[in-house]
């Protein structure tokens, strides 16, 4: 769909769900008549390729989204996140993929409603960040991979300290970039 189609979307105030997903034409100019649907609670962006910052801060004025996915979108970095941060009821957040570090985490860590924080595949992310938003009361669910600069023992640490309750779907892929021999060659 392109913006186009959008413009012709937009005009329906009672619109509470919208999937894009995987609209190759899909670009900020289309969020942004998309960010005119007051009823809007779940709009899924994965793997719009072309969506950017400018697309999330299009999105980010939509008090009603309770459900916003930009995994794939890669082209999503910290700016963009902080723009999102703001959603007051948002309760899932799809960050997969997209280019976000500790900067975008912090501001992540202030949304009142988010329970559900898919961070899969985020390279930039740290221990650091995963503790920012690992200590949010309402944060349920963290799901994150050993492609961080995060390793599982570390994200144990973290858990009795600050969210007891929080459940880390933790995922080990094939082609982890860490290794427990990196470590004690750096305790040498």
């Amino acid at each position: 769909m392109t913006g186009e189609g959008l413009k012709a979307v937009s005009g329906k105030p009672t619109l509470k769900y919208l999937n894009l997903s995987n609209c190759e034409g899909l670009t900020d100019e289309g969020l942004k008549a998309v960010s005119s649907q007051p009823a809007l609670t779940y709009l899924h962006l994965t793997g719009c390729w072309e969506v950017t910052d400018e697309g999330a801060k299009a999105v980010s004025g939509m008090p009603a989204l309770t459900s916003l996915n930009l995994d794939l979108c890669d082209m999503v970095t910290d700016v963009g996140v902080r723009a999102v941060s703001g959603l007051p009821a948002l309760t899932f957040l799809g960050l997969s993929s997209c280019n976000v570090s500790t900067a975008g985490l912090k501001a992540v860590s202030g949304m009142p409603a988010l329970t559900y924080l898919n961070l899969h595949y985020c390279q930039r992310v740290t221990t650091a960040g995963v503790r920012a938003v690992s200590s949010m009361p309402t944060l349920t669910k963290l799901a994150i991979d050993d492609r961080h600069n995060v390793t599982a023992a570390a994200l144990q640490a973290l858990r009795p300290a600050t969210a007891p309750a929080l459940h880390i779907e933790w995922q080990e892929t094939e082609y982890s970039d860490y290794s427990e021999d990196e470590d004690e060659e750096d305790e040498d």
